[in-house]
């Protein structure tokens, strides 16, 4: 990497090896997609100066399905059944 007589190119691919075997700390979390959905049932009883109650949290968390719209429209659509007429 520091060694101006190497190829530009082979300069660059270390630096990317590099970069990839460090800790790429806030990068490594983007790849991946979270869904959080929090739910707060305690909301009223901070109006009234009470304190919350932990339990009155709900908090959900997802992984989002990755899909098309092709695919969601073929797991959703069902071929008729002709049982019935039997």
């Amino acid at each position: 990497m520091d060694d101006p007589k190497a190829n530009a190119r082979h300069r660059v691919d270390s630096i990317k090896t590099l970069n990839a075997i460090a800790d790429p700390g806030p990068e490594a979390a983007a790849e991946e997609q979270r869904v959080i959905i929090k739910i707060d049932l305690g909301s009223d009883t901070r109006a009234r100066g009470q304190e919350p109650d932990p339990a009155d949290v709900v908090i959900i968390e997802a992984t989002p399905r990755p899909s098309t719209p092709k695919q969601i429209e073929d797991d959703h659509s069902e071929q008729p059944s002709d049982e019935w007429r039997r």
